[in-house]
C-alpha cells in the first residue's frame, strides 16, 4: 500500500500508530512525502513539529484513503481525505 501525505507550511515528522515513520536509511519521513509498503488498514496519524503542539489528524483507513491532506495552519482545521 502506498499513501501520499500532503500538508502545508511545516516539515512535520509523521507518526502512524505511535511509531515515527522512517525511510530505509533511518531518516524520518517528513511532509510532504509518499510512504510505500504500508498495511492496508486503519492507522492513527499524528504530525509532529518542533515548537508546535502535536497535530492529531485522527484515524484513516489506508485500504480506501490513498492520500491524506491536512493544513496545520492554526491547528484548528480538520483533516480531509478520510
Amino acid at each position: 500500500m502506498t499513501v501520499e501525505i500532503k500538508q502545508s507550511n511545516y516539515e512535520a515528522t509523521i507518526y502512524l500508530d505511535g511509531r515515527r515513520m522512517r525511510q530505509a536509511n533511518g531518516t524520518p519521513y517528513t511532509t510532504a512525502c509518499t510512504i510505500e509498503g504500508l498495511p492496508a488498514r486503519v492507522h492513527h496519524v499524528v504530525f509532529k513539529c518542533e515548537d508546535i503542539p502535536d497535530y492529531d489528524a485522527g484515524r484513516f483507513d489506508f485500504a480506501t484513503a490513498r492520500q491524506i491532506k491536512v493544513s496545520l495552519d492554526g491547528w484548528d482545521r480538520k483533516p480531509s481525505g478520510r
